[in-house]
């Protein structure tokens, strides 16, 4: 009975081999595929922990063990002296440098006869030797490695004798410094002064909006008239961007801003209400005005005051016009005039009533 129970065990203990054997080698092989960072934070890179602790090689510019003396000792304070002897400073008595030419005072200048000494690779370096520090140290910091830096300032960018696609510019040219433009077209001008976009459209006035989608083809005034002179010479009105309106009477002076004057037609007019009207979807104040247009033509414009309109709504009489209205915003703090949106439109019909949810502009 014992052997049959002792034979069980060693197939138990089998399968749990062969289990293990192959959920790691899973683990191994599932691992080969995953990226990782090396000790200076490259992805996928090849620096290492030295025999120091100090993360070596890679991008780091640290040669592995350079920080190792020449009796194996990590921060020590001996080197490797022109006779070939392991020494300290205080006991180094050779009078010659790598080189084998006599040790100068002073090495400030290290190109100097006299002041070569070895480098982290082990060569007899700079004095007169003509060898560069560190010039057998590839660009990974490699001692006699092959990795070589590119044009393009990257270490080892050939695969298989081909150059990285990261290295080429549009044309395909390695390390060369062509680019795309703003229009796409490789190592192209961009867009030209007097064009605005891309298609050739002009922009006479050179203020960055296509003339088809510009509203004033020149410059605003003061007052944010386009080609304005900004001058004021209506002393009846207050501010000096109102002028006296069609509407002002022998009794009253009515003041609008300069480009909201309308003339009233004996057509009964059309009504636009607005529940809310928002420059950004913020509430305009008091003092801003609201006006509607056919074209650059307003017909009609009221001074927004909620607290004298007809329950929530403010109207916005419109004179005869043909067509649906559109509308400008002006913010009398900016003394700027800007395009709105309302949230439906509706064609003027006479003695109609409209009521409108909300007039928005979009100010960028």
């Amino acid at each position: 009975m014992r052997p049959f129970l002792y034979t069980m065990k060693i197939i138990k203990y089998l399968l749990i081999a062969l289990i293990c054997f192959y959920s790691c080698d899973d683990d191994r092989e599932d691992n080969v595929n995953e990226s990782y960072e090396d000790c200076y934070g490259t992805l996928d890179g090849i620096a290492f922990i030295d025999d120091c602790g100090v993360c070596a090689s890679g991008l780091t510019g640290h040669v592995k063990n350079s920080d190792m003396d020449c009796a194996n000792e990590c921060g020590g304070i001996k080197y490797l002296n022109g006779c070939g002897d392991c020494v300290s400073e205080d006991i180094d008595t050779c009078t010659v440098d790598c080189n084998g030419d006599a040790i100068q005072e002073d090495c400030s200048i290290q190109t100097i006869a006299g002041c070569a000494i070895y480098d982290d690779c082990g060569e007899c370096s700079l004095g007169g030797s003509g060898h560069g520090y560190n010039e057998d140290a590839d660009c990974f910091s490699v001692c006699y490695g092959a990795a070589v830096t590119d044009v393009c300032g990257n270490c080892d960018y050939y695969v298989d004798g081909e150059c990285e696609e990261s290295c080429k510019d549009c044309f395909g040219v390695c390390g060369g410094d062509a680019e795309y433009d703003e229009c796409g077209i490789c190592d192209g001008e961009g867009i030209p002064d007097g064009i605005c976009d891309c298609n050739g459209n002009i922009d006479a006035d050179n203020d960055g909006i296509c003339d088809y989608n510009d509203d004033c083809e020149g410059e605003y005034d003061y007052c944010g008239i386009c080609e304005g002179d900004g001058s004021w010479d209506n002393i009846e009105c207050e501010d000096e961007c109102f002028s006296e309106t069609p509407q002002s009477t022998m009794d009253e002076i009515d003041c609008a801003p300069n480009g909201f004057l309308y003339t009233v037609n004996q057509v009964n007019p059309a009504g636009y209400y607005f529940h809310t009207v928002t420059i950004n979807n913020i509430p305009i104040e008091n003092n801003d005005w609201v006006g509607a247009f056919n074209g650059d033509v307003c017909y009609g414009a009221i001074e927004w005051d909620p607290d004298n309109c007809t329950g929530e709504n403010c109207l916005v009489s419109v004179e005869y016009m043909i067509g649906t209205p559109t509308f400008k915003i002006y913010d009398f703090s900016e003394k700027k005039y800007y395009f709105a949106e309302p949230s439906s439109n509706h064609a003027w019909v006479m003695g109609e009533l409209f009521i409108i949810d909300n007039l928005n502009a979009t100010v960028q």
